[in-house]
């Protein structure tokens, strides 16, 4: 574990900064304490405990009623040796633990699985991403639809925004040959996790950082924007990478001078039920900045992300309030989902949001 060791060792060294802009921030102690060996015997190796497969046992059994993300950057085996402990070991706690688990696994790279998991443990929630992770894995070159995403990834970006001047934690970031970027596919499970406005943590339907899925049978599976899989990530890369640029100055700047993203604030309901005929009138006009920096406003239909798949009119979209008309051809029940999307001026420029769901209810 040498290599991550030396990373702690960087991240203490900025950690005081970070701790200035976040106190949420963990400390590097604490990380420390969560470094365990699992089970590497072989591929999908879950014969016997280790210390990585018992630590997530007892976060499981200790957590009361808060949901437990487990992500496996890799095969779930580790994560499947647990559940095994307590299948083993405190049974009567199974159906408590089904509900509280949250699962964010990656294609198939062991059967763990299918051959334990989702037998033994019916019903667990389940993320497996599929295909959407590469537009930000090893061949992202070949998955970026636009050159204007393309800038957030090259070698003049990366040194600019991460490795120059941002400390020792930000100057062993590992990139390609050529200087750009190299990958963070498994980085879609943390991305998920980051309360941005998207409200992706209710729905993973709903669409985030970390992509949008659907139910197939027994689990989330990743879901095609635009006819693409890998787009359900990289529209929101330029938030995401600038976001990891803001982060990185943390590392080494003080309060004043670097940017903290902004608060979207709705002036009603996230979920409103709309009848016709009318419009519906869309706010966040409200919203701030704590550096004080200028917003933009942006709102958009996420069309993929709701049952009912038309273009609906939206005039305003690019104000602090829009207005939207009930479509015609809408059916009880139907869904529209709506992103206000706030960028502020700083450098750089920081995205948050907020996420409307309109649900047409006839007369």
């Amino acid at each position: 574990m040498t290599w991550l060791d030396e990373q702690l060792a960087d991240c203490a060294k900025v950690y005081p900064n970070l701790a200035k802009h976040d106190p949420d921030y963990p400390s590097p102690d604490h990380l420390r304490r969560q470094v365990f060996a699992g089970n590497i015997a072989y591929k999908g190796d879950m014969a016997s405990p280790t210390p990585g497969s018992d630590h997530i046992a007892k976060v499981l059994l200790g957590a009361e009623s808060s949901p437990v993300w487990l992500q496996a950057w890799g095969g779930a085996n580790i994560i499947a040796r647990a559940l095994k402990t307590i299948e083993e070991r405190h049974p009567q706690h199974m159906e408590e633990l089904t509900r509280r688990a949250r699962l964010f696994l990656f294609a198939s790279q062991d059967s763990t699985p299918e051959d334990y998991i989702l037998k033994k443990w019916p019903g667990i929630f389940v993320i497996r991403s599929s295909g959407a992770y590469g537009g930000i894995a090893y061949r992202w070159k070949k998955k970026i639809m636009t050159l204007g995403e393309q800038r957030y990834f090259n070698k003049d970006w990366l040194r600019k925004n991460i490795l120059r001047s941002h400390g020792s934690l930000c100057a062993d970031y590992e990139v390609s040959k050529d200087g750009s970027f190299r990958s963070e596919g498994d980085s879609v499970a943390f991305l998920h996790l980051i309360n941005v406005g998207l409200r992706n943590l209710e729905n993973p339907g709903y669409g985030g950082w970390g992509g949008r899925f659907t139910w197939v049978r027994n689990q989330w599976r990743s879901t095609p924007d635009e006819d693409s899989m890998t787009r359900t990530v990289l529209r929101w890369a330029p938030a995401f990478q600038n976001d990891w640029a803001a982060r990185a100055d943390w590392c080494v700047k003080n309060v004043k001078r670097a940017n903290h993203p902004p608060k979207v604030l709705l002036e009603h309901a996230a979920d409103l039920k709309v009848t016709e005929p009318g419009t519906v009138k869309l706010s966040a006009a409200n919203s701030t900045d704590s550096d004080g920096d200028a917003l933009t406003f942006k709102w958009w239909q996420y069309t993929e992300a709701g049952s009912f798949r038309k273009q609906v009119d939206l005039k305003n979209g690019d104000g602090g309030e829009a207005t939207v008309a009930n479509p015609e051809g809408a059916q009880n029940g139907d869904t529209f989902r709506f992103i206000c999307e706030v960028t502020d001026d700083g450098s750089p420029p920081l995205t948050r949001y907020q996420r409307v769901v309109l649900e047409f209810v006839s007369k």
